[in-house]
């Protein structure tokens, strides 16, 4: 099976071709929200190194959200019509479940946290121990309420991962108190499709999926207070 990840969801335009074993090539490209003009090249490009052509693509898998609204749109789009086009599957992964599984198998509690601007963040708990589980609802919160959102970790180690590191590491450090909490390697804390070819491969339900269209995954304020 030959799975083609696109993740638009961030700064950062990632693309990967992945098999049943592991992924093939990957190509990041950070500069800004230039989507629109990267994504097709990248996955021209990609699909190249991996040395298939885009009708041996079995599978797209695309991270669709939470994140930037309009590069969400972007990769959604993108996907749906490679699975419209070609006759196959398209699955959908979340931002936070992906940068989850990037951090390795390291048992711990671990805190994805992607920057939704003025000072909120998305979020969602999850522990690693022997698999990946998500603990709590996808959650949209206020930089301030994180002390709160993480003092139900009760693993020793709690790992804070995704680029809402590099926008909060200063406040974090300086306001989560009583807790024992590390930073993922800065390698973890971008966006990566080749992530969305770990996670699919590590469900393999998500393997069986035959729908070729996939919705964003947004989370408002609202949600997270319900």
């Amino acid at each position: 099976m030959n799975i083609l990840a696109i993740d638009t969801a961030s700064n950062v335009c990632s693309v990967a071709v992945g098999v049943e074993s592991g992924v093939i090539f990957e190509k990041n490209i950070n500069k800004g929200l230039t989507h629109s003009e990267l994504l097709i090249p990248m996955i021209e490009k990609v699909v190249l190194n991996a040395n298939i052509e885009k009708k041996d693509i079995n599978m797209v898998v695309v991270a669709n959200g939470p994140g930037s609204f309009t590069g969400i749109r972007i990769g959604v789009t993108v996907a749906n019509t490679f699975g419209q086009v070609l006759g196959i599957p398209v699955v959908g992964v979340t931002a936070l479940d992906s940068l989850a599984i990037g951090v390795g198998s390291t048992p711990a509690t671990i805190c994805p946290i992607i920057d939704a601007k003025g000072k909120k963040v998305y979020t969602a708990l999850y522990k690693h121990n022997g698999g990946l589980n998500k603990i709590s609802d996808y959650k949209l919160i206020d930089v301030e309420e994180l002390n709160e959102y993480v003092k139900t970790n009760e693993n020793k180690k709690l790992i804070f991962t995704g680029d809402g590191v590099l926008c909060y590491k200063d406040y974090i450090d300086v306001n989560l108190t009583n807790i024992k909490y590390e930073f993922a390697d800065d390698n973890n804390n971008f966006q990566k499709a080749s992530n969305l070819i770990k996670y699919v491969l590590k469900d393999k339900a998500l393997l069986e999926v035959k729908t070729n269209f996939v919705n964003p995954f947004y989370i408002k304020k609202s949600q997270a207070e319900n």
